[in-house]
């Protein structure tokens, strides 16, 4: 859904994905950036939008009525009109389009000019200034239509790239200049800009059009009044809610006006040419209220803190006031870091033929300035501490072993000059066993290469903590020097399910076999470059359907005399230790085996409860979030195997067995599994929006309205607090009557004094919760 901006104030609804008529050529062109014919009139390259191209890999032939599309770096003809808002059938042209293609190459404006670099050639060039008024790159629109960027030489040229170049809001001198109470607004293009600034009104833009906001534009806008004025477009309206998101907390008031009577594609500019005024498009921006996520984006539920046994539960609250940061960004990655410490040590056993490991995959998403590295880096402090120790014990360890290892060498030499009597008479045998070289515990990894990873999972049987403070290294690094992709994937998901790991070294040929591979991962990434890093390939794989999200929103950083308590400190550091303390079992000819730690009676009544209403909701959920949600049973059992761990090694007296998982554990691994489903359909939102996601988005937000009211609600209290789910009780009824329909809820009518009320009640009721002190 889309919302419109009436010129009365009002707002209106308009469906996504509205008929509109073939594409012409020059349209279908338009869609795309950089695009340069080449030397066949109806061939063009043109930047690939499905990828972070720098080199214009993008094929576009325009065969009579059809567009067709390669690029060359192997990105899906699929993946490339999704990118820019199309669809499939968009391929097909509107008629007579490569005549009309032919007869604009042939016209070119008096007094335009060829770019050396380019068969188009430049109809205007947009300056970019710095604070200083000094020129730092142009854009210039070509002809056929496209956009170039380039830079001054410094010896009268140009140099066709931004390599190393900070990007700057346009007419930012100007910008900087004026009034701090005057509202700015914010247009889609240098030409919008124009057309404002003529008006006698404060406008910028950034280079690049849609999805091109960059972080470091932000300050320019602190305390100041934004508007901010979408193209008549979908792309436009992701644009505009994207840069709203980011000038929140930082911009002194942040609205999005879209402009009433708009054609398709529409902007400001054309709004002014269909005769109004500034004075309207002030009045109209004085009328609109700020903007909020709620109607276009899921609305962000703290992370579930009182789930976790009481003493981490104290830690995540106190650090994260100490810090100044979301109580998430310490709690998911805690649950990796816990997941490895316990590693292979145990696995729980839910029933014959489906266990689960000790292995969670987490990333905890924000801009820069969220506090994500100083809440991993306290986090990490005990490992680094660990990993620190274990590399002084290795050392002297070590020192003896060279000693040990001479006097060997010195004996075998000896001996080998003398006869068996002689050696029998001088030496024992205990001086001919070889000395074994000493292994380096290792605890944390940031080395992600295969290769790397299986040397040291040999010697490490519990496992590993992958960390990487930026993400990003990890996800695009996948096959990065192999000419056919998919074999690192292919090992990591291995590794997600701690499952037997096979790499045939190249340099010595040498096997390497690991029989249980198990990799926790965290660490942190900026929405922007998540949603360039997780390719199509990541979802196809299932690797991204096995991400833990956690992405709340920026917080408005203040001072803090808040300080995390030593007992609250310590408490989070022992369980650290006594996790690592859990022994593995041992069998006959294995080194270490996993104890399967079975569930308790009331922990299987819990879990098959959990596994069947979940397979109902299901049946809502289609593509990406499918993939999502049935990976959501798994990590259900992980994190109760978590939860039970660290309530067995804190003393919890509530326990019913230290050898059983009970319905308290499993509710609490539900009830979070279930807080990271939600999260992943916010992110996804965001990386890989589309009809799937926005759907199962929404049956997720009406369930968890539900839950938070104790799993009971009424059409009228829905609709009342929701206008996602209908502007009437009647539209609510629809809704809440589906859940009925398959099998989520059941209808309950309440006899009361005048009419019956009808109560629609979720099978299972609210979320579980552990005593919030």
């Amino acid at each position: 859904m889309v919302i419109t901006l009436r010129q009365d104030g009002s707002n209106d609804r308009r469906r996504k994905g509205t008929r509109r008529g073939k594409l012409t050529a020059e349209q279908f062109l338009e869609k795309f950036e950089n695009v340069t014919p080449s030397s066949d009139d109806n061939q063009f390259k043109a930047t690939c939008p499905a990828h972070d191209d720098n080199t214009a890999s993008l094929s576009i032939r325009i065969d009579g009525e059809k567009a067709l599309l390669k690029c060359h770096a192997g990105c899906k003809t699929e993946d490339v009109v999704k990118a820019v808002g199309l669809t499939m059938s968009d391929l097909s042209l509107a008629p007579s389009t490569t005549k009309s293609m032919k007869l604009k190459k042939q016209r070119q404006p008096s007094g335009a000019k060829a770019s050396p670099t380019t068969s188009g050639t430049i109809i205007e060039t947009y300056d970019y200034h710095d604070e200083d008024g000094d020129l730092v790159y142009q854009v210039c629109r070509m002809q056929p239509k496209s956009f170039r960027q380039r830079r001054p030489d410094g010896n009268g040229g140009w140099i066709w790239n931004l390599k190393g170049i900070n990007r700057l809001l346009y007419r930012l001198p100007e910008l900087m200049a004026s009034d701090k109470r005057t509202t700015v607004f914010l247009c889609e293009g240098e030409t919008d800009v124009g057309t404002l600034t003529d008006q006698g009104l404060v406008a910028t833009t950034n280079s690049g059009g849609a999805k091109k906001w960059c972080d470091e534009f932000n300050e320019s806008l602190r305390g100041r009044e934004v508007v901010i004025l979408p193209d008549n477009d979908d792309p436009g309206w992701k644009h505009a809610t994207q840069i709203a998101a980011a000038l929140t907390g930082i911009a002194k008031s942040v609205k999005v006006l879209q402009l009433d009577g708009l054609p398709e594609k529409g902007d400001v500019s054309d709004w002014f040419e269909q005769g109004h005024r500034a004075s309207e498009l002030k009045q109209l921006a004085a009328n609109t209220d700020e903007w909020t996520p709620d109607e276009e984006e899921m609305e962000f539920q703290p992370f579930p803190t009182h789930l976790l046994p009481a003493p981490i539960a104290r830690f995540v609250r106190e650090a994260a006031k100490s810090l100044g940061c979301n109580e998430a960004f310490l709690a998911v990655p805690l649950l990796s870091v816990f997941a490895a410490a316990i590693g292979n040590s145990r696995r729980i056993q839910l029933k014959k033929g489906w266990c689960e490991p000790s292995v969670l995959w987490a990333a905890i998403v924000g801009d820069s300035g969220t506090l994500k590295s100083p809440a991993l880096d306290l986090l990490l402090e005990p490992l680094h501490r660990r990993q620190q120790e274990a590399a002084e014990k290795h050392k002297k360890r070590m020192e003896k072993h060279e000693q040990q290892s001479a006097k060997y060498e010195k004996v075998v030499k000896k001996a080998s000059s003398l006869s068996e009597v002689a050696i029998a008479q001088k030496f024992s045998v205990d001086e001919f066993i070889k000395p074994e070289t000493p292994v380096l515990a290792r605890y944390l990894c940031g080395d992600t290469t295969i290769e790397a990873l299986s040397l040291l999972l040999q010697d490490q049987p519990r496992g590993l903590l992958m960390f990487r403070d930026e993400l990003s290294g990890w996800l695009a690094g996948f096959d990065a020097y192999k000419p056919s992709r998919g074999a690192d994937e292919a090992h990591w998901l291995s590794m997600h399910r701690a499952g037997a790991l096979t790499v045939d070294r190249k340099t010595d040929r040498m096997l390497i076999c690991v029989p249980m591979a198990a990799v926790s991962v965290t660490g942190g990434i900026q929405p922007n470059i998540l949603a360039r890093v997780l390719e199509s390939r990541h979802f196809e794989s299932g690797l991204a359907a096995r991400l833990l999200f956690a992405y709340p929103p920026k917080p408005i950083r203040r001072w803090t005399d808040e300080e995390i308590s030593d007992e609250a400190k310590a408490s989070y550091e022992s369980v650290i230790e006594r996790l690592y303390g859990l022994r593995p079992g041992l069998e006959e000819g294995v080194r270490d085996v996993p104890i399967y730690v079975p569930l308790s009676e009331s922990g299987r009544d819990a879990l098959v409860k959990f596994v069947n209403e979940h397979a109902q909701e299901q049946f809502l959920i289609a593509g990406d979030p499918a993939a999502a949600w049935s990976k959501l049973e798994g990590y259900a059992a992980r994190l109760a195997l978590i939860i039970h761990c660290v309530r067995v090694v804190s003393g919890d007296e509530s326990l019913e067995s230290v050898d059983t998982i009970d319905a308290s554990s499993i509710q609490a691994g539900v009830a979070i599994a279930r807080w990271f489903g939600r999260e992943a359909l916010r992110v996804y939102l965001i990386v890989r929006p589309d009809e799937a996601v926005e759907k199962a988005s929404l049956v997720q937000e009406l369930l968890a309205i539900i839950r938070r009211r104790g799993g009971r609600i009424t059409a009228r209290v829905l609709a009342t607090n929701s206008r996602r789910f209908g502007k009437s009780v009647d539209e609510a009824e629809v809704w809440l009557r589906q859940l009925v329909k398959l099998g989520l809820a059941t209808s309950e009518v309440v006899k009361r004094k005048g009419r019956p009320r009808t109560d629609y009640v979720l099978h299972g009721g609210g979320v579980y919760e552990r005593s919030k002190t």
